[in-house]
C-alpha cells in the first residue's frame, strides 16, 4: 500500500530522499522532559531532562556527504468541540430499531 508522504528530505548534494524517521531520533526529536514544575494556572516553572533538539545531522547513504537538517515544529491546539463536555448538551434517550424481516 502507498502512503501519502508528508514531507521529505532532500540531500543537498546529490538528491537522494530522505523521510525524517530516518534521520531525527524520535526522543531526541521531542525531548524527554521529567518532573515537570508547573504553577497554580498550568504554566510551566521548569523541569529536568531535555527538551526538542530540532537539528540534527546526517551522512548521506548514497553520496557519503555530511548535511544538517533544521526541522520547523508548528503545533496549533484547537478545541475539540465534538468532546467538550463544559457546555449543556442533549442526549437523546429514544433508540432508533432497525427490524429485518425475516423468511
Amino acid at each position: 500500500m502507498k502512503k501519502k508522504i508528508n514531507f521529505i528530505i532532500p540531500c543537498p548534494y546529490c538528491g537522494a530522499e530522505y523521510l525524517p524517521g530516518e534521520i531525527f531520533l524520535p526522543k531526541a526529536f521531542l525531548g524527554e522532559p521529567r518532573h515537570i514544575d508547573k504553577d497554580d494556572n498550568g504554566k510551566i516553572i521548569s523541569f529536568v531532562g531535555s527538551n526538542m533538539d530540532t537539528y540534527e545531522s546526517y551522512t548521506c547513504d548514497f553520496c557519503g556527504a555530511t548535511f544538517k537538517v533544521k526541522a520547523t515544529v508548528n503545533m496549533v491546539p484547537r478545541p475539540d468541540v465534538k468532546h467538550d463536555f463544559s457546555k449543556p448538551y442533549r442526549v437523546s434517550l429514544e433508540e432508533e430499531e432497525i427490524l429485518l424481516e425475516e423468511n
